[in-house]
């Protein structure tokens, strides 16, 4: 059993095991206790700092921030797909899902024919060397035909996690 104490303004983490006799009663407990005052202030800040990250990013208006992660999905990213940001995104982008996601056929279909073939490059170098680019183009909104002109600039970012090295691709428009 796990019990999370507070005791002289100290955070204390107690691991209690019981020690039965040969008829399985309990006769003893004992207890394994961790100091992690340190470790639970570090992880509100961080908490609290993304907190204000979130909020700062999801009320931007007129800016859409994309963050999705390398995988075998569609267009290289894993299957979880894009997620967006912004109070505009979905106005913006025309593609974000109800989910915050962005449908990706729906957002590479809206690229304008002209403008595709230097997007789908600077996705790639991006995607396979790891370069930046910041790149002007046009999306057609399906439903109107308005010609939107859009500026993104994108990045890659590693990360090492437990399970691996991982590269997420973000970028803004």
């Amino acid at each position: 059993r796990h019990v999370e104490l507070e005791i002289a303004g100290r955070v204390v983490l107690v691991d209690l095991a019981p020690v039965r006799d040969a008829a399985g009663s309990i006769v003893a407990v004992v207890g394994v206790s961790q100091d992690v005052t340190k470790r639970r202030a570090q992880a509100r800040t961080v908490e609290a700092s993304e907190a204000r990250f979130r909020s700062l990013i999801t009320n931007l208006r007129n800016i859409v921030f994309c963050h999705g992660a390398e995988g075998d999905g569609p267009y290289g990213y894993s299957g979880e797909g894009v997620e967006v940001f912004g109070i505009d995104a979905k106005r913006i982008s025309g593609s974000m899902r109800e989910d915050g996601r962005s449908d990706l056929e729906a957002w590479y279909a809206m690229l304008h024919p002209e403008d595709r073939p230097d997007y789908l490059e600077a996705e790639r170098r991006r995607k396979e060397l790891g370069e930046s680019y910041t790149l002007e183009f046009r999306i057609v909104d399906e439903t109107t035909g308005e010609i939107r002109w859009l500026r993104e600039t994108a990045w890659n970012v590693e990360v090492q996690e437990p399970q691996g090295r991982r590269i997420y691709f973000d970028s803004y428009i």
